[in-house]
């Protein structure tokens, strides 16, 4: 299942590479609100990538990224289930 995940995500940053930065954009901001999530992974694995790749891309940047407390106490609840 991790390589055909890792296929699927590989094929797709591919083809949105080829994409303009204004549709980029725009792609990202029709997302805000949708419930939608990756296929083979469920909305917890979903919520887990926003919240650590979120910080992955803050911090760098020294920007503070707040998480919800309850977001934060679920992700950590199963990432260390």
């Amino acid at each position: 299942m991790a390589n055909s995940l890792n296929r699927i995500i590989d094929a797709s940053a591919r083809d949105r590479a080829t994409r303009p930065t204004d549709r980029l954009v725009a792609d990202i901001r029709d997302m805000v609100g949708s419930r939608r999530h990756n296929v083979g992974v469920t909305p917890l694995e979903t919520l887990i990538d926003i919240v650590v790749h979120g910080q992955d891309i803050a911090v760098p940047l020294g920007r503070e990224l707040a998480v919800p407390p309850a977001t934060a106490v679920t992700t950590a609840d199963r990432l260390w289930w």
